[in-house]
């Protein structure tokens, strides 16, 4: 009889220390994804920096080839900006096709 009082009062304890470690395990693995993603993120801002130089150049290669005069600047940002979100807008779209064919490789 006194075995069963003791396992009743110490399986309280139990469930507490269990869900403690629950939660500790839970905190990791949510530290660990976010910790990914704000990784990920830091890195595509650091590869957008480095590309922004280099489409930049093109753009003004094509502007000068072109002959469009560069002391008009508010043109020259204006063709880079439509040039470059042109350029962003095929990306988005092949990274999503991309995204898709992943999905749906995955539920299958």
């Amino acid at each position: 009889m006194k075995k069963e009082q003791k396992m009743t009062k110490n399986q309280p304890k139990r469930s507490r220390k269990v869900h403690v470690i629950n939660a500790v395990k839970h905190f990791d693995n949510q530290f660990k994804k976010y910790l990914v993603t704000a990784s990920t993120a830091a890195f595509a801002f650091l590869i957008a920096l480095v590309w922004r130089d280099a489409i930049q150049e093109s753009v003004t290669a094509f502007v000068t080839k072109v002959n469009i005069p560069l002391q008009q600047s508010y043109l020259y940002k204006t063709y880079m900006a439509i040039i470059i979100t042109f350029i962003c807008f095929i990306a988005l779209i092949i990274l999503s096709r991309w995204g898709a064919k992943m999905n749906k490789k995955a539920k299958k």
